[in-house]
């Protein structure tokens, strides 16, 4: 999976004219993360809010024949798949998807092609303070609420997890198995330090018991 992110400062002018005393400008922050999915299964996030967080809307490009799959953390099994297909009986067109799953920021899902191709997210950069990011106790796919990368402790910071054997563990394309893990012991420490991408989803083993994750991030 390579990623590749652009943040664009939106700025609202109130009719269109900017008067010295009163100047209105948008808190929000528009971003593109473009996503090139290699053959296989790549496992990945929702980076960014967009108007409708369905898979029409933000996998709408993809070509026929893909597959996304989710994981229900309560039974311990992937839950939902969702195949792309074209409505228009095969004539070249929209694709679109049956069933329309909801990916919300912050949820892993796996894309699995047979056809490499590159898609776009774009939405909305989630900021503000205490975002909260629900992690249920053993397994589940995650990501980050917001579009950072680099090393496991920038990606996961405010996390609420003790020293209780809690890790997360990547996926690689090119090998079909897990990628890197990297254990948490409490206090900020994640040992070894392993890269996470833009946009990449993990697989998140909680320890404990069912928590929050209230990260809070603001575009600087």
């Amino acid at each position: 999976m390579r990623t590749n992110t652009l943040l664009l400062a939106a700025a609202a002018l109130a009719g269109g004219v900017l008067a010295s005393s009163a100047q209105v400008y948008s808190a929000n922050v528009v971003g593109y993360v473009n996503t090139t999915f290699d053959l296989g299964a790549t496992l990945v996030c929702n980076p960014l809010k967009a108007t409708t967080n369905d898979l029409n809307t933000i996998i709408g490009s993809a070509p026929d024949g893909i597959f996304v799959t989710t994981f229900d953390s309560t039974t311990g099994d992937f839950s939902a798949m969702s195949p792309t297909f074209y409505a228009n009986n095969g004539v070249s067109g929209p694709g679109v998807w049956d069933p329309n799953l909801t990916i919300n920021p912050g949820q892993g899902f796996f894309v699995t092609t047979s056809v490499k191709f590159t898609n776009t997210f774009v939405g909305d950069v989630m900021q503000g303070a205490n975002m909260p990011l629900a992690i249920p106790a053993g397994f589940s796919l995650l990501g980050s609420l917001v579009p950072v990368g680099g090393n496991v402790t920038n990606v996961m910071a405010q996390i609420p997890l003790g020293d209780n054997g809690s890790f997360v563990q990547t996926y690689s394309n090119s090998a079909g198995d897990i990628g890197a893990t990297s254990t948490y012991y409490g206090a900020g420490v994640w040992d070894p330090e392993i890269a996470i991408a833009v946009g990449e989803g993990f697989y998140m083993f909680n320890g404990g018991a069912a928590t929050t994750w209230l990260r809070s991030f603001t575009v600087q």
